[in-house]
């Protein structure tokens, strides 16, 4: 059995001390972590897209916050990742990416991706995003 984990303590202080950071850097940890655990990454700066992905086969190992400094790891990779990204760089380790154990505030959630919080509001409304019961992809896609 996964443990559930709530994120809500974490992405707070995240959200009330970060800052922002360049494309440059966000590509540049993205490679070293990708190196690090021989494995792809994936990112359309382009597109807008607010996660860069460092993924093994169809498995996100670790999303890395475009506009601002915050990885959020599984635990199987986490020591790695932990090896590798700077000390400024807060990292939130997680039981699993693709299963609903994550729970959060929605007052939180909506604290920490400001550019999202109409998005949480209405998936909540319409049973769409459980902030009790999420994956680290429902996340993902609720605030690429």
């Amino acid at each position: 059995m996964t443990t559930e984990k709530d994120l809500g303590p974490e992405l707070e202080a995240w959200s009330r001390t970060r800052h922002p950071w360049t494309p440059d850097e966000l590509v540049g940890l993205g490679a070293e972590l990708a190196e690090a655990l021989e494995s792809e990454k994936d990112w359309d700066g382009f597109a807008g897209e607010n996660w860069l992905a460092v993924f093994e086969g169809d498995v996100i190992l670790v999303y890395v916050h475009a506009s601002y400094p915050l990885v959020v790891v599984k635990e199987s990779v986490a020591a790695r990742v932990q090896e590798v990204a700077p000390s400024s760089v807060p990292i939130i380790v997680i039981p699993d990416s693709a299963e609903p154990v994550l729970r959060c505030d929605p007052e939180i959630l909506k604290l920490a991706f400001p550019e999202d919080a109409a998005s949480f509001e209405e998936a909540i409304g319409y049973g769409e995003f459980n902030p009790a019961a999420f994956s680290m992809g429902d996340l993902y896609f609720r605030t690429v």
